[in-house]
């Protein structure tokens, strides 16, 4: 199987998607704490944010990857038999 880099793109949008639950299911920030103290707060905001800014960079390129790929599938010209035969001769 050919990889295209618009593929390669949405791949690794998927992965970071997938990265960031699995953040956020490791670090515990997916639970929120019962009575935390500011410190616990500020640093459960963190990497909330962190969380975030990977799952928003991982969704804008699954989208931006299956658009560029269903584009070029859509309009890529592919040269039948016939248009290839006419196009040998001199």
């Amino acid at each position: 199987m050919k990889l295209s880099f618009p593929r390669t793109i949405w791949i690794s949008g998927l992965l970071l998607v997938v990265a960031a639950l699995g953040y956020a299911a490791i670090s515990g920030a997916a639970l929120p704490l019962l009575d935390p103290t500011p410190e616990m707060r500020a640093r459960e905001i963190f990497q909330n944010h962190i969380i975030d800014t990977f799952a928003a960079i991982g969704s804008i390129l699954v989208v931006v990857g299956l658009i560029w790929s269903a584009w070029l599938r859509l309009f890529s010209k592919k040269k039948t038999a016939e248009q290839v035969s006419h196009s040998e001769r001199p």
